[in-house]
């Protein structure tokens, strides 16, 4: 069975297998490559155990990209800036003593 190419942008999903102290472990590994905040390609990998929550992380990789918006695992970010936004989009849906100060 001859496997179809992935057209550019589009991501990948692979089998990764691991030997660690004799012991084999298996994970299915997303890949995908797009465009940063600065227009610089950025490469994201992601792990699951299953290749069906595989196939859902590409697909919602796939979303974000076609969106524009950042990744969600920007190594850029600090926690500060992470959870103040996290505050701010928050305020509806969570106790009001979590923004207390």
């Amino acid at each position: 069975m001859i496997m179809k190419k992935n057209a550019n942008r589009e991501g990948t999903i692979y089998k990764e297998t691991r030997t660690v102290k004799g012991k084999r472990y298996s994970t299915w590994v997303v890949e995908a490559v797009f465009p940063d905040a600065s227009g610089l390609p950025k490469r994201t990998r992601i792990r699951r155990a299953k290749q069906s929550e595989a196939q859902e992380q590409l697909q919602r990789l796939r979303d974000r990209i076609r969106s524009g918006a950042e990744p969600a695992n920007d190594r850029s970010k600090t926690v500060k800036s992470v959870l103040e936004e996290w505050l701010q989009k928050s305020t509806q849906r969570v106790r009001s003593n979590t923004h207390r100060q």
